[in-house]
């Protein structure tokens, strides 16, 4: 829990929050927790803008805004000033609560010794460290005239002091629209802890392996189909021929089955022929059965129905009713259903059948396909638009059939239809949920309400009570986050491992002449214009954290390995982030296996060497800790609680109280001693001890950098021999994938 006189002086001076308060967390040591279920948009926390230390107070001071005009200096060195002044004025300060609260020590770029800084290793790292510190150096410098003209004793004007307040400014200050570049300093609201947006969208090597391969074995398939078909051509007889033989073979087809649909016909005819010579009387004969003939009058009213009488057998009524119609010139039998399902399934398909090319089309796909029921229900249709005398009217009574056939034949194609409705629904909630899935990674942010004259804290997404509320500050790797905020994530999913660029081009050459052979790459380079050249800026030659390189990078290596034949046909592929062929593939993945393997080799230490000793100063006890608690203990007038391990921070959280209450117990027994400077022995080990805990912490801090930095070219390594690994795989059974990039003479890859 915060300080008890802090939170009053908050409460009092205006300070709202709603279902939150300040406690001691495991991730980040001190933090904001919920209280109570927040939905996403609610506003949890508002500061009042006189609470804000900004630019613009500094100027409302009478004193410091009459030196400030005799100088030209930045928004951070004018914050950074009026902080220090502010913390001078200890008791007196207004801000005296909020300053309390502000650790001891910052464990920023601009901070770290240099023994920390060589620890990083990395040439890259450490020219951003060492250049953090000079730049702050240097701002230190041209504020020192200032703070000296305010009249501030010799230790407020000092590299260190400097060094906190700047820290101070650079990591905790929020976005501010009045001032951009620096912003504020907000009382309570900047004990929100970071968390990181959404992952990025990269690149996944191994997945595009696997396509190149797929579809080159798709496409050696089909070659190879042509060309059997081809040799099969040429073996037998010429292409006229072949046609020949084809059309002769499909009149043939047509032939039998006309035939057949005759001989289905004529059978039918002679059964009923049968059946009226057994009865006699013309009576029962015209009653029984009706003949139809396939006359000129039947073709000119278009069809004649023969139905069995209600008093047949099951047998017989079984049998094919007899539906002959004149369309298109050709006789046609069809059989009845068996079921009122199968009619309605039936008639469902006559009638779209017929919606789409005709009744006499639908009749003929219905006897062709063997749908009796199908064809029935077209025919009907066909009849009813020969008595209308319009093609449309067919088309509109076989789509009238299908309906009412399907609404008679049960509720299976209306159940099909929901669920084909329900499905794309669900597919809406899908794209639904995963925008908001979206929204909801991002965990809140701060903006100033000018209209409110407050500073406002909104929460993102939902909280459950106990839950720490976090804030994005943006996309950041880890090297950033050191450098602006003094802390780094082992799971950030933007961290990035830079390469140098002359390490990639000089692996990119080595993989083209294993994969071209050393007589075809000594030739391609004499050429003019035709060595490898990679074509990509140095900040963009990197690779994400979990292994996969940058988008730029991978363009880059794909476009270089390709062949001058490939850039002219087929570049667009790689601007598209796809591969250009197997062997670019292979040469661009072996480069950047090359280079990563290069570069961790390089190295002082290995990962596995790295990981045991940051687990040996994770669990080490903390000697610096322990003596600045001490110091707190004696005295922390114009200071405040110093920060626990940067890694361990389960057991800073463990111990936060106890450093809280033994700060603000040794606080109150100085003012009320009217203490303004602690004693000279008490304050030399509180900064003996806060520069030991500091030099520990950002040791630490170098070893956990270059842990995630080899870790993810540690990643990138195993994916690119993962994707090598596929195109080999596929190119055992196949030439065109495996063996040496050697192009041979009028085609690019033999089949």
């Amino acid at each position: 829990m915060a300080d008890a006189a802090f939170l009053a002086w908050c409460k009092q001076h205006g300070i709202t929050s709603h279902g939150v308060q300040p406690g001691f967390v495991a991730a980040g040591w001190r933090g904001v927790i919920a209280t109570q279920h927040i939905e996403p948009g609610t506003e949890v926390m508002c500061v009042p803008q006189q609470l804000l230390m900004s630019v613009m107070s500094a100027r409302r001071d009478v004193q410091l805004s009459l030196v400030l005009q005799h100088h030209q200096l930045s928004s951070n060195q004018i914050l950074a000033i009026h902080l220090l002044h502010e913390a001078s004025k200890f008791p007196a300060s207004f801000w005296q609560p909020y300053l309390q609260q502000l650790p001891r020590h910052f464990t920023t770029l601009m901070a770290w010794p240099q023994q920390a800084i060589q620890q990083l290793q990395l040439p890259h790292a450490c020219e951003a460290a060492a250049s953090a510190g000079d730049k702050a150096r240097s701002e230190w410098q041209g504020a020192r005239a200032a703070l000296q003209e305010l009249g501030l004793a010799r230790k407020w004007c000092s590299w260190p002091a400097y060094c906190w307040a700047a820290s101070c400014v650079l990591s905790r200050t929020m976005y501010h629209p009045d001032d951009p570049p620096c912003g504020c300093l907000t009382p309570l609201g900047d004990l929100h802890n970071y968390a990181p947006p959404p992952a990025p969208y990269t690149p996944d090597v191994v997945a595009a392996a696997q396509q190149l391969v797929a579809n080159q074995q798709q496409q050696q398939q089909q070659q190879g189909q042509q060309q059997q078909q081809h040799r099969l051509q040429q073996q037998h007889v010429s292409p006229r021929c072949v046609e020949a033989k084809e059309q002769e073979m499909q009149q043939q087809q047509q032939q039998q089955q006309q035939q057949q649909q005759q001989q289905q016909v004529s059978g039918v005819l002679h059964q009923q022929q049968a059946e009226r010579r057994q009865h006699a009387d013309a009576a029962c004969c015209n009653g029984s059965a009706a003949v139809c003939s396939c006359s000129c009058s039947s073709a000119a009213t278009g069809t004649a129905v023969a139905n069995r009488s209600e008093g047949c057998s099951d047998e017989a009524a079984g049998d094919a009713a007899i539906q002959l119609t004149a369309a298109g010139g050709v006789l046609y039998a069809v059989g009845a259903a068996s079921n009122s399902g199968d009619a309605a399934d039936a008639a469902a398909d006559a009638g779209a059948t017929a919606a789409g090319c005709g009744a006499a089309d639908a009749v003929e796909a219905g006897v062709a396909s063997g749908n009796t029921a199908a064809a029935a229900a077209a025919a009907a249709a066909a009849a009813a638009a020969g008595a209308a005398g319009e093609s449309g009217a067919a088309a509109a009574a076989a789509a009238g059939a299908s309906g009412a056939a399907a609404a008679a034949g049960g509720g299976d194609a209306a159940d099909a239809a929901g669920d084909a409705g329900g499905a794309a629904a669900d597919g809406g909630a899908v794209g639904d949920a995963a925008g908001d899935a979206g929204d909801a990674a991002l965990c809140g942010d701060g903006h100033f309400d000018a209209a409110a004259g407050a500073y406002k804290i909104v929460a993102r997404r939902s909280y459950a009570p106990g839950d720490q509320i976090f804030l994005c500050y943006g996309r950041h790797p880890n090297l950033d986050l050191l450098e602006l905020y003094g802390f780094l994530l082992h799971d950030n999913p933007h961290e990035t491992a830079l390469l140098p660029l002359q390490l990639l081009q000089q692996a990119l050459q080595q993989a083209q002449q294993q994969q071209q052979g050393e007589r075809q790459w000594r030739r391609q380079q004499q050429k003019p214009g035709q060595g490898a050249i990679l074509e990509v800026a140095a900040a963009d030659c990197y690779v994400h954290v979990s292994g996969q390189p940058s988008w730029q990078l991978l363009q880059a290596l794909r476009l270089a390995a390709a062949t001058p034949a490939e850039l002219k046909s087929t570049s667009h592929l790689a601007l598209c982030g796809e591969p250009i062929s197997a062997c670019s593939e292979r040469i661009a993945l072996a480069s950047l296996e090359a280079a990563c393997s290069m570069q961790l080799a390089g190295l002082e230490t290995t990962l596995g060497e790295d990981e045991g000793l940051l687990c040996k100063l994770s669990m080490a006890p903390q000697a610096a800790a322990a003596a600045t608690d001490e110091s707190l203990q004696a005295n922390s007038c114009g200071s405040c609680v110093g920060e626990g391990g940067v890694l361990d921070q389960a057991a800073a959280a463990g111990r936060g109280e106890q450093l809280a209450a033994a700060q603000q117990a040794a606080a109150a027994a100085a003012a009320a001693a009217g203490c303004a400077e602690p004693p000279a022995a008490a304050q030399q080990a509180a900064v003996t001890g806060d520069r030991q805990q500091q030099e520990a912490e950002c040791a630490e801090l170098a070893v956990a950098w270059r842990v995630c930095y080899k870790r993810s070219l540690t990643r990138c390594l195993q994916l690119c021999q993962r994707a090598l690994s596929v195109l080999a795989g596929a190119g055992a059974g196949s030439g065109a994938v495996a063996g040496s990039c050697k192009p041979t003479r009028g085609v690019s890859q033999r089949v």
